[in-house]
């Protein structure tokens, strides 16, 4: 399972859902601008993001809560391909989420919501030319 939440106090909340779901976290980006924060803690199949982001004044399209939604797939390539032909809003290339051994990219639905494609890498994940470390 995958979820990704938009929230108030990073750190605050990485804590709790380590504390309370056992997670680890294996990951920590904070923008050097001070944009965003983004923690991600795993445990077993569960992953869990927090996301905060920092503006003065939040982008119409955001709210505090789910963030986005994750699906695994098989030949994320091709998933990948298959969607933009359909039409897809796709937010980007495919790239390396080294922390979590998968590939990974970003679309979104008809209303804007985000979905992001995994494709784990058990063996260490090939960097495709178009690809880049996450």
């Amino acid at each position: 399972a995958f979820v990704a939440l938009q929230v108030r106090d990073v750190d605050a909340m990485s804590a709790w859902y380590a504390s309370v779901f056992g997670l680890e976290e294996v990951r920590r980006l904070d923008a050097e601008d001070g944009r965003y924060a983004i923690r991600i803690l795993v445990a077993g199949a569960l992953t869990v993001e927090l996301v905060r982001e920092t503006r003065a004044a939040p982008p119409p399209d955001r709210h505090f809560g789910l963030f986005k939604a994750g699906l695994f797939v098989d030949g994320i390539e091709s998933f990948r391909s298959g969607l933009a032909e359909r039409g897809v809003a796709v937010d980007g290339a495919v790239v390396i989420d080294d922390a979590l051994g998968a590939r990974t990219f970003v679309f979104r639905d008809p209303e804007g919501n985000r979905l992001q494609a995994f494709e784990p890498c058990p063996d260490g994940c090939r960097r495709p030319e178009e690809g880049a470390r996450r």
